[in-house]
């Protein structure tokens, strides 16, 4: 018997997985992804008026932007002020009804992690803890907070650390990206650090990394154990993956009920109608 499909999720990536993606992609059918999560929303270091920053910043976000398709959209934030992602998560939560607020910890980029955010924040286990911390108690219960990162900064030598930083401040589970910040997309990523990480936390960890094909999301499976697969740039190289990996648990043959050139062309056309704003009234009217 084959075993059953994990929670498939799309992975937040600015400027690739941005709204018209998201969107075209759900809209091709029941059998893709389960959850997706916004690109990052950057919290800033400080502001005179917060809560007015706050809600500026979350505007554009809405948690119904799938309903339609019935896929959550939860809500990803980042910065490295306590207080103001603790306002943040309250907003998100409370007012928002985001069904998860995500804390990036992954983005590798200077201009974001020389202002102390992003995976910036995996130098310094203990300011990590406060964060997740200031959101579990923002959020207030209303919704979970949960964690993306990678393995490290320059190096893995604080992961383990910064894994159960996340876990004592009570996210609900983590995403790992197994690779650190210096390599940002070279290389393989580390699967065995994410079977690490199974090993180590008692909460779900999300395997992510290197998913480009159904084989690619069996072997992540089999090696590490993982709760669940986010998939990120394998999903814009083929918008079908999601439906291929989740036909691969029940139909070896993948019983295909439409040609994928005309899928891939029905997705395309959504997307360019979404992203170029050719939408009509009813298909935006839940956003």
């Amino acid at each position: 018997a084959l075993a059953r499909c994990p929670l498939l999720m799309l992975a937040p990536m600015e400027n690739l997985a941005d709204r018209p993606f998201r969107r075209a992609l759900a809209s091709m059918g029941p059998g893709g992804f389960d959850e997706s999560c916004t690109e990052f929303m950057r919290i800033p270091g400080r502001a005179e008026r917060p809560n007015n920053a706050v809600r500026g910043i979350t505007s554009h976000y809405s948690a119904w932007e799938l309903a339609q398709q019935g896929r959550p959209l939860g809500a990803q934030i980042m910065g490295s002020d306590p207080g103001l992602l603790s306002l943040a998560a309250h907003h998100l939560a409370h007012v928002k009804q985001a069904p998860r607020v995500d804390l990036n910890c992954g983005c590798p980029a200077n201009i974001v992690t020389g202002h102390g955010a992003g995976s910036s924040l995996l130098r310094t286990p203990e300011l990590l803890q406060r964060c997740v911390q200031a959101m579990v108690d923002g959020a207030g219960g209303q919704t979970i907070v949960t964690v993306k990162l990678r393995s490290g900064f320059d190096d893995t030598s604080l992961f383990e650390e910064d894994l159960l930083a996340a876990q004592e401040a009570g996210a609900s589970f983590v995403t790992i990206h197994p690779r650190t910040k210096r390599q940002k997309y070279d290389g393989r990523a580390a699967w065995a650090l994410i079977a690490r990480a199974r090993q180590l936390l008692h909460i779900p960890v999300v395997g992510n990394g290197d998913v480009i094909n159904v084989e690619r999301a069996h072997q992540l499976l089999q090696e590490t154990n993982c709760s669940a697969i986010m998939v990120g740039r394998g999903a814009v190289q083929d918008p079908l993956l999601f439906h291929r990996i989740r036909f691969s648990f029940t139909e070896p043959d993948l019983p295909w009920e439409w040609e994928e050139p005309e899928a891939v062309c029905a997705f395309l056309r959504a997307y360019a109608e979404h992203a170029f704003g050719l939408v009509s009234s009813s298909s935006s009217s839940s956003s």
